[in-house]
């Protein structure tokens, strides 16, 4: 009986299952036996970690058939047998480690794990455990039919998950809570969502070509998959977690702590927030995949693996979600679907983007949030927003240099042509040099980088204006005209403007060009050439966020919460300032030590913190007088449907515990990583040095944003507000008639 009212979950997708599934169950039982699933295993206190008894009632044939409906009869057996070797490691994991609170131990485990899959294909150790000895098998019968490429990530998923499973046993030993942007993303680690999608991957659509996998639109895809069948499984799994097994990696506990809310709403929370991500994968799969793959140019062939690979997704999750509900682990029996011949036509989803409306006791359920993410209404007169108070633990220093450079960075916003009309697209300026003085970039740049020379911070301050001007250029001059199109071609055509070989050949035709046409040869230039690689990937993911932005504001849709603070670093230009750190000439820092768990999660937090304090300062900017939806204090309105001041104070504590979690993360995480990667001392003095680096990020970006005239209510009513002033226009073809809502108050 569960603790709670069970919502009803509307998957929209049919659950179907494979015709392998009793053929393959004695041959399945059999290889657990012989890989030693239910023999006393000594870190288990002697006791077997499965029965028999187990592996049939659990029967994760039946989940494999499930979530693996269309997979051959040739495949279908070893993908049954990976799937079975996962859910055993979870329990073992748990078995020999995470009863005793054996981290030691556990670590030793995990870092055997690559050597069983070996790039020869052949184990490089001796199995001592049934995970090893299955994996070793598995591998071996696995890894000759992939390509180097593949075994790589196929490896690394599954050490990826292992991994997760450390962070979470780190937790319970330390009795720590994560805050809920560290779970959800890890999450996708521990409910093995990295693992089954590397698997399907491998099985559905191993000749889709790694850009295809690289895009935001197959990323997106995947990571929803996994968020939707983990936050579900969350919800189904509660009081297993919790009260059987003493679990603190929930999201519905998280979010009731978080939120001091009751544990239904919590629940209903957490399912409206898996709902929003249905919605999502069903989004991208229905518009964003069709446009990437007219972008890459992909044959038939390759459009025909990719909706394979999207139909095994959707049967992914809707047989997961079946399983879990029939599984003695969980309840709640639902029927299962007959088995369906190989040649049965994949089943569509519904063409609308939009979920069903809520059903029975959901519809009044309490606590109930608002799913319909485009009913929010901009251009709403809010007035300024009460600042809350902001945990800020770090120092402001300042560069010495700040005053020449404020001189000479405001002088090259000026020759950029930043002040100036844009013939054929601006009939005005966009900036007036009043305007950027103001707004004092400069003094971001010197709290930033207080120890560099004048010529790096003068360069600093001019990336941070290009970038500013850059993201108010695209809404005026793309979102206004409502031309996706427009904006994608000025984004391509950026790209000519940062040449591997720092040769400028393109002719800048406007502002943005011309400034990042300077900035790159200046900045590139004394760049290796593989770092230059890295650094004009970091600028265009960031290019490709604000199209991320004008797409929503042309469907007039709010992000989901995931969505959106994966999205707002990117928008922020935090992979931007964190390429630069990572690409400087002083950077004594192996790259594998910037892929690691830990510095992944410490740089996250710092840049989730930056974000949300800009969302904070710039609502009133962006919510009255731009109409626009890419702020985590509208998206917490509108997923809550609750009022801008408490959305502030949720904001403002979640920003405080991104700031205590990268805090926790430099203290406790990073010297386990100096020490695992046996750096030396120099290096061990870089490492402190990002920390730093980092702390003085936060600190200065907080105060810029107190001094900044840019969200300030005078300076908002003098730029917007109706004068005899001119205010920037498009103009140019399919402009004539256009003003521009984001500087007028006018909706669409």
């Amino acid at each position: 009986m569960s603790s709670f009212d069970m919502p009803v979950f509307d998957i929209p997708f049919e659950a179907r299952m494979s015709p392998h599934v009793d053929r393959t169950r004695p041959r399945a039982k059999q290889w657990a036996r012989d890989t030693g699933f239910f023999s006393p295993q000594p870190g288990a206190r002697g006791f077997p970690v499965w029965t028999e008894q187990t592996f049939d009632s659990h029967d994760y044939v039946l989940f494999s058939g499930l979530v693996l409906p269309s997979a051959p009869a040739e495949l279908f057996g070893l993908a049954a047998d990976w799937i079975s070797w996962g859910f055993f490691l979870d329990d073992y994991f748990l078995a020999a480690f995470g009863r005793n609170r054996d981290y030691a131990g556990a670590k030793a485990f995990v870092e055997r794990l690559p050597a069983f899959m070996s790039a020869a294909g052949t184990p490089a150790a001796v199995p001592t455990n049934p995970i090893e000895l299955g994996l070793a098998d598995l591998w071996t019968r696995t890894a000759p039919s992939m390509s180097a490429k593949q075994r790589e990530l196929f490896s690394a998923a599954i050490v990826s998950t292992a991994e997760s499973f450390l962070w979470e046993l780190h937790n319970l030993i330390q009795g720590r809570l994560p805050d809920p942007v560290d779970f959800v993303e890890m999450r996708r680690r521990t409910s093995f969502g990295e693992f089954v999608v590397a698997l399907t991957r491998l099985l559905v659509a191993p000749d889709l070509s790694e850009k295809v996998f690289a895009s935001r639109a197959m990323g997106t895809l995947d990571e929803t998959c996994m968020d939707v069948n983990a936050l579900g499984n969350d919800i189904i799994s509660y009081d297993n977690e919790i009260h059987r097994e003493g679990s603190t990696n929930n999201l519905v506990l998280l979010t009731q702590q978080f939120l001091d809310c009751e544990l239904q709403r919590a629940v209903h929370i957490v399912h409206d927030l898996m709902r929003q991500r249905v919605a999502q994968f069903q989004r991208v799969a229905e518009h964003e995949l069709p446009a990437m793959a007219e972008d890459l140019g992909l044959d038939n062939r390759a459009r025909e693996l990719l909706d394979q690979y999207v139909d095994a997704l959707r049967a992914f999750t809707a047989g997961a979600f079946l399983w879990q509900h029939n599984n003695p682990r969980y309840a709640e029996p639902l029927p299962v679907p007959p088995p369906a011949p190989s040649s049965v036509a994949v089943p569509r989803p519904p063409a609308s983007p939009d979920l069903p409306a809520p059903k029975g006791d959901q519809a009044g359920a309490p606590g109930r949030v608002r799913l319909n993410s485009h009913r929010h209404v901009p251009f709403q007169k809010v007035g300024p927003t009460p600042l809350p108070k902001i945990h800020m633990p770090y120092r402001l220093q300042l560069n010495p240099h700040l005053e020449a450079s404020r001189a000479a960075s405001i002088a090259w916003a000026g020759e950029m042509g930043f002040y100036d009309a844009v013939p054929g697209v601006l009939s005005v300026p966009l900036w007036s040099e009043r305007e950027n003085r103001g707004f004092d970039f400069a003094l971001c740049s010197a709290g930033i980088d207080p120890d560099c020379g004048r010529e790096e911070l003068d360069l600093s301050a001019e990336w941070l204006t290009w970038g500013t001007y850059g993201d108010d250029y695209y809404p005026v001059v793309f979102g206004a005209t409502r031309r996706i199109d427009t904006g994608i071609a000025q984004t391509r055509r950026l790209s000519e403007f940062m040449p591997l070989d720092c040769v400028q050949t393109a002719v800048a035709t406007n502002p943005v060009e011309k400034g990042l046409a300077d900035l790159w040869v200046r900045t590139a230039g004394p760049m290796p050439e593989g770092n230059r690689v890295k650094f004009r990937n970091s600028i265009e993911m960031m290019l490709e966020s604000w199209l991320w932005e004008l797409n929503n504001q042309f469907q007039h849709r709010v992000p989901d919460p995931v969505d959106y603070i994966e999205m707002r670093r990117k928008t922020f230009g935090s992979d931007l300032t964190e390429s630069l750190a990572r690409l400087r000439p002083d950077n004594v820092l192996p790259d594998e030590i910037f892929e690691t768990t830990p510095m992944r999660e410490l740089q996250n937090a710092a840049e989730d913190y930056a974000c949300f304090l800009n969302d904070i300062f710039s609502y009133q900017k962006e919510m009255q007088y731009e109409g626009e939806l890419h702020n985590m204090v509208i998206v917490v309105q509108d997923f809550l449907n609750t009022d801008r001041d408490h959305a502030v104070a949720i904001v403002n504590d979640l920003m405080t515990l991104r700031i205590k979690e990268f805090q926790r993360v430099a203290d406790e995480d990073l010297p386990v990583v100096a020490e695992d990667f046996q750096l030396d001392d120099r290096q061990r003095a870089g490492l402190r040095k990002h920390v730093e680096e980092l702390q003085d990020w936060m600190a200065a970006i907080l105060h810029w944003h107190v001094k900044t005239s840019r969200y300030k209510e005078p300076e908002l009513k003098l730029r917007y507000e109706p004068t005899d002033l001119p205010v920037p226009t498009p103009s140019g073809l399919g402009t004539a008639a256009v003003r521009i809502p984001a500087l007028t108050g006018m909706e669409f």
